[in-house]
């Protein structure tokens, strides 16, 4: 098998364009450097730098070979600051900021876990139902939803959830079920702005009339007017599960549940710092794997 530092040796050659610089930024020897390119090619049985006493010239094989030793280092020098990482107990004061209210059990446990496992570590969560900036400077990690922010900041995919139609058992009763999209024009509905309908939906959903007898920008707001009996609410799924066990909400028509991206925004010069880094790994480990939120939303928890 060939050595990784081998490879890169051969890696520092190309990038510095010569064995001389490359043997400085090493700091090894000349002759060191130049040896164990030329036992990397010969354990590979072709030529990867065409030498005179002028110049260096990457062959075609040397390129081929020169990017898939660029990856292999830059892997496991992540690897290694991974592991520097476990080593060193993270600590300091992590900002978020949500776009909207997180107040579900599975939510709590994302965050318990996370602080749990890093006791140092504290976090201060910020709301902004108006909608969150990716480019927010103010922020460690932002979140967002929809599609994929555009941002000059490194974005994570945390999975998609799903929104969906509910209402109250007391609203049902009192204003009949509705069977079909249409049948929504006749009924009382609550609105949630940060998720409205007309732009969170399937086409089926778009473009109907609706009697809006409540409007706000509160998740919270807009669960517990709809539990109250006061209309249907288009709302996460997530954050309906728990209701819908204990009998104070049900779905409608859940062929029309629509799908939500939700990303994870971090400031590049805050990826490398332990609190923001472990913060990404543990989402990503509970929520980023497939079917993970389709287990939440059956109501199967961490």
């Amino acid at each position: 098998m060939l050595s990784l530092d081998d490879m890169a040796i051969y890696a520092a050659v190309v990038r510095a364009g010569s064995f001389t610089a490359a043997a400085r930024a090493l700091d090894q020897p000349l002759s060191s450097v130049s040896r164990r390119v030329q036992q990397l090619e010969t354990a590979l049985g072709t030529q990867l730098l065409e030498r005179t006493t002028r110049s260096l010239r990457v062959t075609e094989a040397g390129e081929v070979f020169y990017l898939h030793c660029q990856q292999l280092v830059a892997q496991a020098e992540e690897a290694e600051r991974a592991l520097q990482r476990l080593k060193q107990e993270p600590s300091g004061h992590l900002r978020m900021a949500l776009p909207f209210s997180v107040d579900d059990s599975w939510a709590t446990a994302v965050l318990s876990g996370f602080l749990a496992k890093y006791p140092k570590i504290s976090v201060e969560a910020t709301l902004r139902p108006g909608g969150v900036d990716p480019d927010d400077e103010t922020m460690d990690v932002v979140f967002s939803f929809g599609a994929r922010p555009e941002t000059h900041h490194p974005v994570i995919p945390l999975g998609t959830p799903h929104i969906g139609l509910f209402a109250s058992p007391r609203y049902l009763q009192r204003a009949g079920v509705p069977q079909s999209p249409a049948d929504l024009s006749q009924h009382e509905m609550v609105r949630l702005t940060t998720l409205p309908m007309e732009v969170y939906s399937p086409p089926l959903l778009q473009g109907l009339t609706l009697n809006y007898r409540v409007t706000t920008n509160e998740l919270l707001m807009a669960r517990l007017t709809c539990a109250d009996g006061l209309g249907i609410t288009w709302l996460p799924l997530i954050s309906c599960q728990r209701f819908v066990k204990q009998g104070t909400l049900v779905p409608l028509m859940p062929e029309l549940h629509y799908p939500l991206p939700l990303w994870l925004i971090y400031r590049s010069a805050s990826r490398s710092t332990p609190k923001v880094a472990l913060l990404a790994e543990h989402m990503m480990s509970l929520l980023g794997s497939p079917g993970a939120w389709d287990a939440l939303e059956r109501g199967q928890g961490f």
